[in-house]
C-alpha cells in the first residue's frame, strides 16, 4: 500500500486504528467476567453490566483503549490504537495482525 503515500506531502503520518471483533456461538471467553449481576436500589430492579471500557495508559503496542461486552452468546471487542505510519513500509496485513494478536490475549476462543 505504499502508493497511498503519494497523496500526502510527507512520508509518514499519525494513524488511528479502530478494530471491531465479534465472537459468536458461546465459544469465546473474555478475560473479564461478564455479565456482572447487580441491583439498582433506586429503581428496585436487578441489572446486568454487560460491558466495560478500559483505558490503557501505558499504551502497549499503541493500544490506548478497549471496549468489551458480552451479550447472550456473543462477545464484542473494540480496540482503539494509534501509531505512526511510514508509507514506504506500510503493510495493512501486518498492522491488522498486531491488533489480532492483541485481541487473542483478551478473548480465549475454544476450538
Amino acid at each position: 500500500m505504499q502508493w497511498v503515500g503519494r497523496f500526502f506531502k510527507f512520508g509518514d503520518a499519525n494513524a488511528r486504528v479502530l478494530a471491531d471483533f465479534e465472537f459468536k456461538g458461546g465459544a469465546a471467553h473474555p478475560w473479564f467476567p461478564l455479565p456482572l449481576k447487580t441491583k439498582i436500589v433506586a429503581l428496585k430492579s436487578d441489572a446486568e453490566i454487560d460491558g466495560i471500557a478500559v483505558l490503557l495508559p501505558s499504551q502497549p503496542q499503541g493500544i490506548g483503549r478497549i471496549y468489551l461486552s458480552e451479550i447472550k452468546d456473543s462477545v464484542f471487542l473494540e480496540i482503539q490504537a494509534e501509531s505512526r505510519v511510514d508509507f514506504a513500509k506500510f503493510s495493512l496485513n501486518s498492522e491488522l495482525q498486531k491488533v489480532r494478536d492483541f485481541a487473542a490475549n483478551l478473548v480465549e476462543v475454544e476450538q
